[in-house]
């Protein structure tokens, strides 16, 4: 892992389809410092090809296992002011380098996709939080390299999403939510048989559960080095499934601002 070569204090990831603004970098920076118990950074992430429109203000993760990437294809307007969410996405990141590298790093065995919403699971179960910093920009192709819709995509997004789900919920919320993951599976499957895509997401499905037996493991490692309670873990979820089928932005404003914890996104708030 190239990650362990360097020596500097923060680890910042940029994807090769991700243009950054010139003071990307130091805005995360300035924010951690001002922030130090937020110390995953993301970022605001602005539609290459659609630059009035959001490629990202945060990854999303739904209790009941499924993670995106928050007000995608929503107007550039709606972006939220600075706020906790749930992670970084990995095209445009901040982690201390240090707990990046105690944690495992990226899961090598996913490869593409969910890699960093996998990871910054693992950290929050540590007790470790994420900011979203609107000054922090970069403008994202997103999926420019492998293709939004395309089989690899679609495999690999189903397969990593159920490793991700099975190997870092506490098992009581896993046993609460699957129910719901269950159906929402069977959506997947449902829609892609619509979009022509099913045989990708059939596969991913069979791939996930032959490859159960290393996720376990993990998450019987997870599970020692867990630090904060399941209902912890459970207030950094969306809980409203319409939250995810309308991308909606899930960040919220800092605790100790004395705000109530709620999301900001327009969708919730009709839903």
């Amino acid at each position: 892992m190239s990650a362990r070569v360097g020596t500097g204090r923060w680890l910042a990831l940029l994807n090769p389809d991700a243009e950054a603004s010139p003071d990307w970098l130091a805005a995360m920076i300035r924010a951690v410092e001002r922030r130090p118990t937020h110390r995953m950074v993301a970022c605001l992430q602005i539609s290459l090809h659609e630059p009035d429109k959001l490629d990202g203000a945060g990854d999303c993760y739904l209790a009941y296992g499924y993670a995106w990437r928050g007000g995608f294809g929503h107007r550039l307007a709606d972006a939220p002011p600075a706020g906790e969410c749930f992670a970084p996405c990995g095209a445009a990141a901040l982690y201390p380098r240090d707990l990046f590298l105690e944690c495992g790093g990226f899961d090598e065995r996913y490869f593409w996709y969910h890699e960093d919403v996998d990871i910054a699971f693992r950290l929050r179960l540590r007790g470790e939080r994420c900011q979203f910093v609107p000054d922090a920009v970069v403008r994202h192709a997103g999926s420019g390299i492998s293709g939004r819709s395309s089989t690899f995509a679609v495999f690999h997004g189903v397969r990593n999403g159920v490793w991700t789900y099975v190997k870092n919920m506490p098992g009581g919320l896993l046993l609460v939510t699957s129910p719901v993951w269950l159906v929402g599976s069977l959506m997947l499957l449902a829609r892609g048989a619509v979009r022509g895509v099913l045989a990708p997401t059939w596969r991913g499905f069979w791939a996930a559960f032959k490859g159960l037996g290393p996720v376990l493991h993990a998450r019987g490692e997870l599970k020692a080095a867990r630090r904060i309670s399941s209902g912890e873990i459970a207030t950094a979820f969306a809980w409203n499934p319409f939250s995810y089928l309308g991308r909606s932005i899930q960040v919220a404003p800092f605790a100790d601002d004395g705000s109530e914890i709620r999301s900001t996104s327009a969708n919730a708030r009709k839903t």
